[in-house]
């Protein structure tokens, strides 16, 4: 009796998770057509063709032997787009030191595409040192972003 009360039940629950599932299903496809009529896709679409607008963020750290954060590189680019071509962007570059390092400023900057092209990017290098008396040690993280009209990016980064 046992065996066939847990039958019994695993039965009664793929019923219900069968007919609640086509149940649920039909009501959420006859709720459609009424968001179709109100033409929420088409609006959708003809904003991103006006103006869709992107962000992308990257970083390089760079970490001493000991695996302590020496320094910290970032780009940000920003870029709107009309669907096939670039209508603006902008980009920032933020670099913080630490452990006696000092971040000098950009020694290095790229750009190709930009407004009315299909792509921008944007590199750009940083000058870090550290002095310690006689010693001297540089660096030059660099970091660069490819953003693609249609929101798709890429990176690479370097020191």
């Amino acid at each position: 009796m046992h065996h066939s009360l847990k039958r019994l039940t695993a039965l009664a629950a793929f019923f219900v998770v069968m007919f609640g599932g086509i149940a649920s299903k039909a009501s959420a496809q006859a709720a459609r057509p009424q968001q179709a009529r109100v033409a929420y896709a088409h609006s959708g679409a003809s904003e991103r063709a006006i103006r869709a607008c992107h962000s992308a963020n990257a970083w390089i750290d760079l970490y001493d032997l000991l695996h302590i954060r020496l320094i910290h590189f970032e780009e940000t680019v920003n870029w709107c787009d009309n669907g096939t071509s670039l209508t603006s962007y902008n980009s920032s570059t933020f670099c913080t030191a630490y452990m006696g390092w000092r971040c000098l400023g950009i020694v290095y900057s790229h750009r190709a595409g930009g407004v009315g092209s299909t792509y921008v990017d944007l590199k750009y290098e940083e000058e870090c040192s550290w002095k310690q008396g006689p010693i001297s040690l540089w660096s030059y993280p660099w970091v660069e972003i490819r953003g693609n009209a249609g929101g798709s990016y890429r990176y690479w980064t370097g020191y």
